[in-house]
């Protein structure tokens, strides 16, 4: 949970996105193992953002990864992006989702959770950074 006021959750998160350097992609269930141990290793060697990618756990285990991930990049001041599902992202209080081109659209993306949370959205071609832009 942040500290910070609900209406300055938009400007922080720019603020923390601009100056990122390193992003972190987890499963949530790293090689099958509990996914703090490797999570607390990323954040204290500088981690900024880090990505809960999971496409094989069924949902439930998941949304628990989703509260460690969460709990630990509050810990560490680190944003948390959830890959996919803005469902899921907006009930654990993400700071943001990534969707592909092959996922909900981005403009869906920020309808669910807002104006202030971070989207971001893989392209692979100049069309699409066009058609994202």
């Amino acid at each position: 949970m942040s500290l910070a006021r609900p209406e300055a959750a938009g400007p922080l998160r720019r603020e923390r996105l601009r100056t990122a350097r390193l992003y972190f992609v987890c499963d949530a269930q790293p090689h099958g193992a509990d996914p703090e141990p490797l999570l607390r290793a990323a954040l204290n060697g500088g981690v900024d953002i880090v990505q809960l990618r999971e496409k094989s756990l069924p949902p439930r285990e998941v949304e628990l990864a989703a509260l460690t991930f969460r709990r630990l990049c509050d810990t560490y001041s680190a944003l948390f992006i959830v890959n996919d599902d803005s469902e899921l992202a907006a009930a654990c209080g993400a700071d943001g989702v990534h969707v592909g081109q092959d996922d909900a659209p981005a403009a869906e993306a920020r309808a669910a959770l807002g104006p202030d949370a971070i989207v971001g959205l893989s392209t692979h071609s100049p069309d699409q950074i066009a058609a994202a832009a």
